[in-house]
């Protein structure tokens, strides 16, 4: 239904990453319940521990976008590494269609092909795409 990568590869690094994402979060929130006395008190700090790593994992907040002082969060959140590697798993070497313009009565054609990630992760759209004409 989602359109994912139909490789056994793929599809047992994805059950890989997700379980340690289990064991990663379990030991954090099991750590935040040890420190605590009752649900109640737990509750508070893993509610706002899970609302930053989920804002800093990249997806909510651009990496390139996160101030200074604030990108610390991001390389100390393991919910960050987990989104990157399942990215990674998904889009790299993908095809890509590479519009030439983006006006419908453009006599350009649509032109499939394949981007490496550092591509689409680092290069603005027009540096790779070549102008029509």
């Amino acid at each position: 239904m989602t359109d994912l990568r139909r490789e056994a590869g793929a599809f047992f690094f994805f059950l890989f990453i997700t379980f340690l994402a289990v064991l990663s979060m379990s030991g954090i929130f099991r750590s935040i319940a040890s420190a605590s006395r009752t649900l109640s008190q737990a509750m508070v700090p893993a509610a706002v521990l899970i609302l930053g790593l989920v804002m800093f994992t990249g997806f909510v907040i651009p990496i390139d976008y996160m101030l200074g002082w604030c990108r610390w969060i991001n390389y100390i959140d393991p919910m960050a590494y987990v989104f990157e590697s399942l990215m990674i798993n998904e889009v790299s070497f993908s095809v890509f269609p590479a519009f030439e313009s983006l006006t419908p009565d453009s006599p350009c054609t649509v032109r499939w092909q394949r981007v490496p990630l550092h591509i689409i992760r680092t290069e603005p759209l027009g540096s790779w795409v070549r102008k029509c004409g």
